[in-house]
């Protein structure tokens, strides 16, 4: 998996086996989690071929508390229901 480039940054990480509830949970304790995703683009337009697109989004807790998606495409503002399934994820501890 991809930590091997966190931990070498000098990143504490560690992985989120339960899903979207533990990527809640870990927000939700003022945690950022990175995740790679199957997202879907249906809404956007793309081809039938390119419906799906495996790639990396952040979970964070925004100055209002709420947990927010920030995608490196369209940037903060990404819906629960776009992602389509959860490949992994890591906390970023410290």
């Amino acid at each position: 998996m991809y930590r091997d480039i966190f931990e070498s940054l000098g990143l504490v990480v560690r992985e989120i086996k339960n899903g979207r509830y533990g990527i809640k949970t870990e927000v939700d304790g003022g945690y950022l989690v990175m995740g790679l995703v199957r997202e879907n683009f249906r809404w956007w337009g793309a081809k039938e071929s390119d419906n799906v697109v495996d790639h990396y989004v952040l979970w964070y807790k925004n100055e209002d508390g709420e947990m927010v998606i920030w995608d490196p495409w369209w940037g903060e503002g990404v819906e629960e229901a776009d992602i389509v399934e959860i490949l992994s994820a890591l906390v970023i501890v410290k």
